[in-house]
């Protein structure tokens, strides 16, 4: 059996809503009996767009006029699928930073992706967060201001004096499941990195994806990422259980065209549309475009696995990647994926011997360490070399 997620909470105007995969707190302009469906429905519910989609059910509204919320979506190794409306905020703690997803600057609500937290906090305005204020929950609606999780500390001990404790994970990491540490300069620039000639060839034979036009420059602007990779289970228990294949569809929301677009956006991202009907299962659309300087654009509407002579083993996942080859002799032979789940493409170096650096406008370039990086629009892979790949047009 898993376990269920304790929180912290501050008595409050809104409902706190704490179920076995996350934590939610939703204005309390929502009725109490809606409130109290919306948990109902979450029992089986670990997906954030799943979330949204009860939460628009129970509240009788469209995505543009839900009642303010800020919610978490617990994952493995406290990863975190986040996101706020109106005046809720989320705060989570990772090393070295906090960091805050505010709903207030934009019509429907932010997400982010937040990898590796210590803890998560949903607050209301002017809520308290003296820890002689906090009590304690399991599971269920609560009248809070404040929800608050702590995850990957050790045992829980209760201190001396009646303060609250903090609340351990349910999933503890085991030596053989424990994040690699970064590699020494995985925070310095590309131009301080060396490279080295790669010497793992495969004789495997890919197929090398055909040259087409470049794709023009895409005027649609950048949305947040939606789903992480999908590792769902017992949340802060067991390893999940292997993928399964499914139907290859995402939930939607279409403008007037019939253009598919993730749903928290207010205007299509092909023709700029105004969306306003509910979210349904489609088909994936494609998820935009890879250019590269070598080996010409790909449309994103599959995995992808990239290398000298990359091998589909390398690869786990519920869908069959397709195989780019880059002949470069720097490149590793399996170098990099490209994973889609959901709305969110996302890179992730797979042990290669040079490394993978993500360019970002308006920030430094960062290597790829570990987990699996959402990309945006606009990003570029630098592999050294001058060797290249720009993505256009990500939702």
């Amino acid at each position: 059996m898993s376990a269920r997620p304790v929180a912290q909470w501050s008595t409050g105007p809104h409902h706190g809503v704490i179920w076995e995969s996350g934590l939610a707190l939703v204005s309390g302009d929502l009725p109490l009996t809606a409130a109290n469906q919306l948990w109902a429905r979450l029992a089986d519910i670990d997906d954030l767009g799943e979330f949204v989609t009860a939460l628009a059910d129970v509240a009788g509204s469209g995505l543009l006029v839900l009642p303010d919320f800020a919610v978490a979506v617990i994952r493995e190794h406290g990863d975190l699928h986040v996101a706020a409306r109106g005046r809720l905020v989320v705060v989570a703690d990772v090393p070295g930073e906090a960091v805050v997803v505010d709903g207030s600057p934009v019509e429907t609500w932010t997400e982010r992706q937040v990898a590796g937290a210590m803890s998560v906090s949903l607050q209301a305005p002017g809520a308290s967060e003296d820890p002689t204020d906090l009590r304690l929950g399991a599971s269920g609606v609560l009248p809070a201001g404040t929800l608050r999780t702590t995850l990957f500390v050790g045992p829980v001990t209760v201190p001396v004096g009646g303060a609250v404790p903090a609340f351990a994970a349910r999933q503890h990491a085991s030596p053989d499941t424990e994040a690699a540490p970064p590699s020494p300069g995985a925070d310095h620039p590309l131009k301080a990195a060396t490279l080295f000639p790669d010497d793992d060839i495969d004789p495997a034979t890919p197929i090398v994806p055909p040259e087409v036009a470049a794709p023009a420059t895409s005027s649609s602007p950048p949305s947040p990422p939606l789903s992480p990779p999908s590792m769902r289970g017992p949340m802060w228990g067991a390893p999940p259980p292997a993928p399964v294949p499914s139907p290859d569809g995402v939930l939607a929301v279409l403008c007037a065209n019939g253009h598919a677009n993730p749903p928290q956006r207010p205007r299509c991202r092909s023709c700029g549309g105004e969306l306003d009907g509910p979210p349904r299962q489609v088909p994936r659309p494609s998820l935009g475009r890879l250019s590269t300087t070598s080996a010409g654009t790909i449309e994103l509407t599959a995995p992808v696995v990239i290398g000298r002579a990359p091998r589909t083993e390398r690869f786990q996942g519920p869908e069959m990647p397709r195989l780019l080859v880059l002949t470069e002799p720097h490149i590793s032979a399996t170098h990099l994926a490209l994973r889609i789940d959901g709305w969110s493409v996302l890179a992730e170096d797979l042990g290669s011997t040079n490394g993978t650096y993500v360019r970002r406008h308006g920030q430094q370039p960062f290597r790829l360490v570990g987990q699996p990086h959402p990309l945006a629009p606009g990003d570029v892979i630098d592999l050294g070399h001058g060797v290249q790949l720009h993505f256009e047009e990500l939702p």
